[in-house]
């Protein structure tokens, strides 16, 4: 198997799986507006399946450099492809959001397994394009999830989204399961640097200064970033869009990842991915300002699209700065660190987001979010200019 065609079934694999799972939570949240009439019950739902990725991301980034990172995303997929099983059987908004979260927790290894396995695929001539790919294939999971989730809730209810989202997943981990390729150094799962604890990767981050700029600007972003989640539902309600109305919010900012992913695996490099950052952060700020002062929805789709657009550059150009400065042995735990820090910050962004966007409303939402984003830029550019690192070639080779 060539390395290429080991990166595309990942890529697939990751598509199909985040497909379902977007599916499966763009119908859950949309009921839960629509049934409750209330942000609260869907700042709650992200905050439980959001959060307890940021809880557990750092346990799992000590996995996934501690045990084989194949058999480690096959297995998160099965035990997924069960808590979406399971989710048929429930339909209080209780028992919804207890069901979704325990399915985040399952799948909380794969993300650190799949960024940290790629540079072992893939030669480092070809890990911004094999960075590019797997962004594109998360994008395309925003386009076709919320298509899936949106679309089907009203002809088969959330009980036949979640069982499509099981046997989706069950063909990823099969797709997984075939590839013949290495995830990992073969001493990285059985010695782990000088340290196999959670504080290796909290060190290790915090002792680059191009990383610590990312993480500090990513926490800031993330402060804001909920606001526009929660308000996704009221947006589409209060312009009488409906659950299409909502998937298609998520689809347009789907579509423009895939795009700015695609246009960033043409432009990275290792002295521009640092800048492509900085862009993506700049792009995503303005395209969710616009969003507040626009009052006819299709704009609003294209905005939407432009913010993630600006998440497309940023996703491709961020992991290979990650990637190119960690060794293999120390990757899971360095991104799983880098997940946790900016999950903290989105934990707390959805918890007062469910609180004020039914005061504030469903687009003046989308300031606070083009705030945080536009303060990060600020932030990650006085950053590495302090440091000298704005286009900095230094890497730390894997």
């Amino acid at each position: 198997m060539t390395p290429r065609t080991a990166v595309w079934r990942l890529a697939i694999a990751r598509m199909l799986a985040a497909s379902g799972q977007t599916a499966v939570n763009t119908a859950i949240a949309y009921v839960l507006y629509d049934t409750t009439g209330s942000t609260l019950w869907t700042g709650v739902f992200f905050v439980l399946t959001f959060a307890s990725l940021g809880v557990l991301t750092p346990l799992a980034g000590v996995v996934v450099d501690r045990f084989d990172r194949r058999r480690l995303i096959v297995v998160s997929e099965l035990a997924a492809a069960g808590s979406f099983a399971a989710l048929a059987l429930v339909s209080t908004p209780v028992a919804l959001i207890a069901v979704a979260a325990v399915a985040s927790v399952v799948a909380a290894p794969v993300l650190p397994a799949t960024r940290a396995a790629v540079p072992n695929m893939i030669g480092a001539d070809d890990l911004t394009w094999a960075n590019s790919a797997i962004a594109r294939a998360f994008g395309l999971s925003l386009v076709a999830g919320p298509a899936l989730g949106g679309a089907l809730l009203a002809p088969i209810g959330i009980e036949g989204v979640a069982v499509g989202a099981s046997l989706i997943c069950i063909a990823a981990a099969a797709l997984v399961w075939s590839i013949d390729a290495s995830f990992q150094e073969k001493a990285a799962a059985t010695t782990v640097a000088d340290d196999r604890g959670i504080r290796a990767g909290l060190r290790f981050l915090f002792g680059e200064p191009v990383l610590v700029a990312i993480v500090l600007a990513e926490f800031v972003g993330f402060a804001g970033v909920g606001f526009a989640i929660v308000a996704d539902a009221p947006l589409a309600q209060a312009f009488d869009a409906g659950s299409i109305g909502y998937a298609a919010l998520i689809f347009a900012w789907g579509f423009g990842m895939l795009v700015g992913s695609w246009l960033a695996g043409r432009l990275a490099s290792e002295r521009h991915e640092v800048r492509l950052v900085v862009a993506g952060l700049a792009v995503m700020a303005l395209g969710l300002g616009l969003i507040w002062v626009t009052g006819v929805f299709v704009v609003i789709l294209a905005f939407n699209a432009a913010g993630g657009f600006g998440m497309g550059l940023i996703e491709v150009a961020r992991q290979g700065v990650i990637q190119r400065r960690t060794p293999d042995a120390m990757r899971g735990r360095v991104f799983a660190a880098a997940e946790a820090i900016g999950g903290t910050a989105f934990t707390a962004s959805l918890l007062l987001a469910g609180i004020f966007v039914g005061a504030i409303g469903a687009q003046a939402s989308y300031a606070v979010a083009a705030g945080s984003n536009l303060a990060a830029a600020a932030l990650i550019c006085l950053l590495l200019v302090r440091a000298g690192a704005l286009g900095s070639r230094r890497v730390r080779v894997a």
